[in-house]
């Protein structure tokens, strides 16, 4: 039986790695890894071109690592000639390198950072589920081993979903009015009424309005009861998000600072 995902990562990753492997496994994933450290082109060739062309998704482990691996590269063009669906998922903060950019282009990432692995890794498995890879357990929280709720979430989550579409509407709307060239939002300067005054506070540099965070929901249910619906919802609004172009997503893990806090963004 082929399996669902190959994993691509550079060598010097391979605990991390690892850790996600078992992660996915744990969620009843079929994965395939380079446990053995395949460095030889005929064992290249053989295995791991094998295993490209049999799983369903590649996920991509990117970091300093794996951006300098020619094997990595490797396999990211072979998936990307087969057609496989890729999902991009950044072990650590770091660019995305020149020899990867024209597959990845359009793509949404996931972050999967050194000590943030538990809460990281429902995001992975949203993404896989909405790439049609299925987990054990209706949600990634029951997939990693823990109990479901025993009351019923049916009236819970349809609010959350009603919450979800209007933000959704809220958010295109706001890009909608700040997109650069809408001339529907371009107004004849009224004329000054009086002389400008000179000002002794510094001048503020103005907002960039091609970037954009969304901050964690707060849920006002139950506690701990719909937090996956809460938390599926901003992941569902930062794809949708990162495919309009010219506007720049700030990453989930920094928007999760935020949670249960009283810190301003600003």
């Amino acid at each position: 039986m082929a399996e669902e995902v190959f994993i691509s990562y550079g060598s010097a990753d391979r605990e991390r790695i690892q850790d996600l492997v078992t992660r996915l496994r744990q969620a009843g994933i079929t994965v395939w890894i380079d446990e053995a450290g395949i460095e030889g082109a005929a064992m290249w060739s053989q295995e791991i071109v094998s295993a490209i062309n049999n799983c369903n998704i590649l996920i991509l482990a990117i970091s300093t690592n794996s951006a300098q691996s020619k094997n990595v590269v490797r396999e990211l063009a072979l998936a990307s000639e087969d057609d496989k669906t890729i999902l991009p998922v950044f072990i650590e903060p770091t660019d995305i390198p020149e020899s990867m950019k024209y597959q990845l282009a359009g793509i949404q990432r996931v972050e999967y950072f050194e000590g943030n692995e538990d809460e990281s890794i429902g995001g992975v498995l949203r993404a896989l589920k909405r790439l049609g890879i299925s987990t054990d357990g209706d949600t990634p929280t029951q997939a990693l081993g823990q109990a479901p709720t025993s009351k019923p979430q049916t009236k819970a989550k349809l609010p959350a979903l009603a919450l979800a579409a209007i933000a959704i509407v809220a958010l295109l709307a706001f890009i909608f009015i700040l997109k650069p060239g809408d001339g529907q939002r371009t107004a004849k300067p009224s004329a000054p009424t009086e002389e400008p005054t000179t000002s002794t506070q510094p001048e503020t540099k103005p907002l960039d309005k091609n970037r954009i965070v969304i901050l964690p929901f707060k849920n006002i249910g139950t506690p701990g009861e719909n937090d996956h619906i809460v938390e599926g919802i901003v992941d569902d609004l930062n794809i949708m998000l990162t495919n309009v172009d010219g506007l720049k997503v700030i990453g989930s893990v920094s928007a999760k600072t935020y949670r249960n806090s009283d810190k301003s963004p600003a």
